[in-house]
Parts: C-alpha cells; sequence; structure tokens
C-alpha cells in the first residue's frame, strides 16, 4: 500500500512539473532528473537504479518521447540532451545507456587540451526492439522496428527492422525473419 502511494506521489510530481505522462509509470525509486515539461511517456515499468535525466544542449531542453509498454531494466540511464524517441514494446535490459550527446573531442593546437563542446543527434528506438544488458546507444542512431542488440553492444549506426545485431562497434548478425531480402543481408555482411 506504501508504495503505490509513493508511486503515485512520484507520478503527481512529474505530471505538476509539466510532463505529460499516462498513470500506468510503475517506478520503484525516483527515477527522474531534469526538465520535466520535455517528458511524454505512455505506460512504462522501471526498475529500481534506472535514471532518466533530461539535460540542455546549447541553452534548450532536451525532449524524451516514451511509448506505451515499455520495459527498463534494472540500472539503465536515458540521458536525453536533444531527442530521444522510443517506441511501443520496447525492452531495456539491465545496465543499458542511451545519449543523444557525446564531446568533441578534437585537440586545440594552441593549447594542447580537448575541446569540451558537445554534439547532440536525435536517437529513434522504434516498436518492440529488446535491448540485451549492458547496451550502448550513440547518438544518431535509429533501431528499427523488431530489431534486436546483443548485451554488451555498442550501437554506433543505424540498425534495420527485424535485425539481430551484437557486438563492440554493433554488427549485422542475421534478421530475425526470413522474409527478409537476401540483398540487405549481403550488403551488410560485407560492412
Amino acid at each position: 500500500m506504501i508504495d503505490r502511494i509513493k508511486r503515485r506521489l512520484r507520478w503527481l510530481k512529474l505530471k505538476l512539473a509539466g510532463a505529460k505522462i499516462d498513470y500506468g509509470i510503475q517506478s520503484f525509486a525516483n527515477f527522474f532528473t531534469g526538465y520535466a515539461a520535455n517528458f511524454e511517456c505512455g505506460n512504462l515499468y522501471i526498475l529500481e537504479g534506472s535514471k532518466i535525466i533530461i539535460a540542455s544542449h546549447q541553452g534548450k531542453f532536451g525532449h524524451l518521447k516514451i511509448g506505451n509498454s515499455v520495459f527498463i531494466n534494472y540500472y539503465s540511464i536515458i540521458d536525453c540532451h536533444y531527442s530521444i524517441t522510443i517506441g511501443d514494446g520496447v525492452n531495456i535490459g539491465p545496465h543499458c545507456y542511451i545519449g543523444d550527446f557525446d564531446h568533441d573531442i578534437t585537440l586545440n593546437e594552441s593549447t594542447s587540451s580537448i575541446t569540451s563542446d558537445g554534439i547532440a543527434l536525435p536517437v529513434v528506438i522504434e516498436d518492440n526492439v529488446w535491448l540485451g544488458a549492458g547496451v550502448i546507444v550513440l547518438k544518431g542512431v535509429t533501431i528499427a522496428e523488431g530489431a534486436i542488440v546483443g548485451a554488451g553492444s555498442v550501437v554506433t549506426k543505424d540498425i534495420p527492422s527485424k535485425a539481430i545485431f551484437a557486438g563492440n562497434p554493433a554488427k549485422f548478425v542475421k534478421f530475425r525473419s526470413q522474409t527478409c531480402s537476401n540483398q540487405i543481408t549481403r550488403e551488410l555482411s560485407n560492412e
């Protein structure tokens, strides 16, 4: 009973801060940090230790949209500085990181220091995607509908629909469906 009241209070706090969220958020701890007015969420189940962060980039706060029936496992982080969209039915394994922002590491020749200017590009994870444990999704990536990303993978480029990718960097393994084009399979295998 007390846990249900705590969940309801967390939901109410986000709503009052401007978030556009469904009542169906199941969370076991405070999971949100940042600018709530740019947070849209459907039915979400988020386990303990996971964090959702909406921060700013170049003076503007990021926009995070999460669909319905999304599951975020233990100790995962969604770090939004620009734009992250997560579709319906997405499963995010434990210890995953999804970020739309990183730093420019160009060496400044005059001072021999690394600049800390940020680069932000949108991330899109379409419906029914499964991210295994410890997956890292970097800026500018689209993971298409029904794709699977193997545990420990680092996603640096787009993943097509119903494809299975794994590794660091994530590479094509096979398609989930036999109906996918052989041409696409050959192209991905040659990368």
